[in-house]
């Protein structure tokens, strides 16, 4: 996205602005726009991830407050904080933040990419039955949500257990160090395993079988619920007023779909890659795929819900095969420099494929065994070929996505891109084939945009039905021989996973 920093409108003190804050897993971003959905003003700031072991993946959820504060001062060397008028949160979803009586992190965040409770998740499906899990919460159990987090600390550290007063996901610790209040909301909630899908609330079905204390979790609310204000202190620390309301938010998926139009049930997916990828998509009841291979969630609109496939590594594949290329102490490949020489190579790549699952997989095998593979190399393969094949890999993880969705009755015509991944126009190209689909690639607004509208819902700027609407974007169409060419190679992609699926689960016992 290109900096807004040199709009008029960043200096006209009167226009009242709605704040964003999205939490990602690689950086902090916030977005303030006006009252017709503008964006006028961004800034971010960086987020580390340690992996002390493999398969580990953990934050500081003082950086994470660190970074919102460095933040919000670089913004308002350019803009009038008073100029603020609301303030929503999203932000990276799954993971779980321990916390004591005085709201003090007991240690570091487990994120959404730590894998290391493979044994929780086996004993949470013989204490209540797959099947149930579907039925109650929408989704199965896997290595990224909530409850197998809590499950670990209670096994693995019952010290550090015995003084969590409450659990929170990403977004809610930086709500509470903004307005001294613990709160969620439904979309990030129904991602816990914890939730009850069709009654948009905790389940105490769920946490009894799991016997766990309801009180460790926040209350829930709408997403464009306000849920608290801006403390004195935190006045202090951010620049922003006290007593400005904070709206509940979302999970950073929903917001980015919010953000760009996809508020009802419509005929439209979004593909957002960032470090992860999704596919999203919106219906007016709760869709449940009874294999359990994508997840069913509520959106961050009333009466709405939404399905997401996600692949665990999609940005972040690209990212692992450029540090590869990167000699010790060098300066890494350039991004454009690297897709523009994979432009060169046919659809195909020449016979390399790539399974992405560098973290495991969620959609649609939902197993942290699965490991990452190069297939069909030849000694006439360059790094062109190998660098196409990390894009097709990832375009072909998110089709799987795609055909679960259709499967359960989605009927989809379209594909909206967001993320990092939209920057690039290969990519963008290779997923508008794979999916054999009209492909719009969308600015960067992302989840802080989303955040950004429904703070203005919640205090009254417009309603759902009049949220300032994204600019068009004209669509590009499918090319028919790249459709044609990549329904073969998706084919034969396909089939690398059960071939080695057994492989896969001897390598991590």
């Amino acid at each position: 996205m290109s900096q807004p920093a040199t709009d008029s409108r960043v200096g006209d003190e009167t226009t009242p602005l709605l704040l964003g804050v999205d939490l990602g897993t690689s950086q902090l971003k916030l977005l303030a726009v006006d009252l017709a959905g503008r964006p006028v003003a961004s800034k971010v700031a960086p987020i580390a991830t340690t992996r002390p072991q493999p398969g580990w993946a953990e934050q500081q959820p003082e950086e994470w407050w660190a970074a919102l504060v460095a933040a919000c001062r670089e913004m308002w060397a350019s803009l009038n904080p008073r100029r603020i008028v609301a303030v929503g949160l999203s932000g990276q979803m799954h993971g779980a933040t321990f916390v004591d009586d005085a709201g003090e992190p007991l240690g570091p965040a487990l994120i959404w990419a730590d894998s290391r409770t493979a044994p929780q998740v086996a004993a949470l499906e013989r204490i209540i039955p797959p099947a149930d899990l579907l039925r109650i919460g929408g989704n199965p159990a896997n290595t990224s949500f909530t409850a197998t987090k809590i499950m670990w600390l209670r096994e693995q550290r019952p010290d550090l257990f015995a003084s969590t007063r409450r659990v929170l996901l990403a977004k809610d610790y930086l709500r509470w160090r903004l307005t001294g209040e613990y709160a969620t909301d439904v979309s990030d909630a129904s991602a816990t395993l914890l939730f009850d899908l069709h009654q948009r609330d905790w389940s105490a079905d769920l946490l009894h079988a799991l016997d766990l204390d309801p009180a460790l979790l926040p209350p829930v609310y709408e997403s464009a619920m306000v849920c608290g204000r801006i403390t004195a202190a935190a006045a202090v620390a951010t620049g922003l007023l006290a007593g400005l309301p904070v709206v509940a938010g979302g999970g950073d998926t929903a917001c980015s779909a919010f953000g760009l139009g996809l508020a009802d049930s419509d005929e439209a997916a979004l593909v957002s890659i960032g470090t992860s990828a999704q596919i999203f998509a919106v219906s007016d009841q709760p869709v449940v795929d009874q294999l359990g291979r994508v997840h069913s969630l509520c959106h961050v609109v009333p009466s709405r819900w939404h399905m997401m496939g996600a692949v665990l590594a999609g940005g972040a594949t690209l990212h692992w095969w450029r540090d590869l290329l990167t000699a010790p102490g060098g300066q890494p490949p350039d991004f454009d420099a690297l897709t523009e020489a994979a432009a060169t190579v046919a659809p195909g790549a020449a016979g390399v494929l790539l399974l992405p699952y560098l973290l495991g997989e969620r959609t649609p095998h939902m197993t942290a065994a699965a490991r990452g593979v190069f297939y069909g190399l030849r000694l006439d393969h360059d790094r062109r070929h190998l660098t196409r094949a990390v894009l097709e890999g990832v375009a072909f993880a998110l089709r799987d996505g795609l055909e679960v969705l259709r499967e359960c009755g989605l009927s989809l015509s379209e594909v909206r891109l967001t993320g990092g991944g939209a920057r690039s126009g290969l990519w963008a190209a290779i997923l508008r084939d794979v999916f054999g689909l009209p492909l719009r690639r969308c600015d960067e607004r992302g989840a802080a945009h989303g955040a950004a509208l429904l703070a203005g819902i919640g205090v009254g700027a417009f309603g759902y039905a009049s949220v300032p609407a994204p600019p068009a974007i004209e669509p590009t169409m499918p090319e028919p021989l790249a459709v044609a060419d990549y329904t073969t190679v998706y084919q034969r992609w396909r089939r690398l996973y059960p071939a080695l699926a057994a492989e896969f689960r001897l390598a991590q016992e």
